[in-house]
């Protein structure tokens, strides 16, 4: 359920900034909530990897408990990571473009 209300907020999230720049609300606030899951994916397959590879380190991946926290700051480490990079391309042409009609 905290999962969901995550999701939710995320959404919001790439959601207002796809607005401020006029792009797809929805397309980009199901991308933020894709790029969470895909975050932590990333270092659950790469836990799963090193505790094959090692015999030393264990990691139990059925306690719920602990996989969420390693999963969540992975997933939003991975949402803040692909925010700043469209908000700061986004930004570069705005600005870009103002300079043009300027020039005009």
């Amino acid at each position: 359920m905290l999962g969901i209300i995550l999701w939710y907020f995320i959404g919001k999230y790439f959601a207002d900034l796809a607005d401020d720049y006029g792009k797809s609300r929805w397309g980009y606030g199901i991308l933020g909530v894709v790029v969470y899951n895909v975050g932590q994916m990333i270092v659950g397959i790469g836990l799963f990897i090193a505790m094959d590879m090692s015999d030393s380190f264990e990691f139990d991946f059925t306690d719920q408990l602990s996989t969420a926290l390693v999963g969540l700051p992975s997933g939003l480490l991975s949402c803040y990571i692909v925010y700043q990079l469209l908000k700061r391309n986004w930004s570069k042409k705005e600005v870009a473009s103002e300079e043009i009609l300027d020039q005009l």
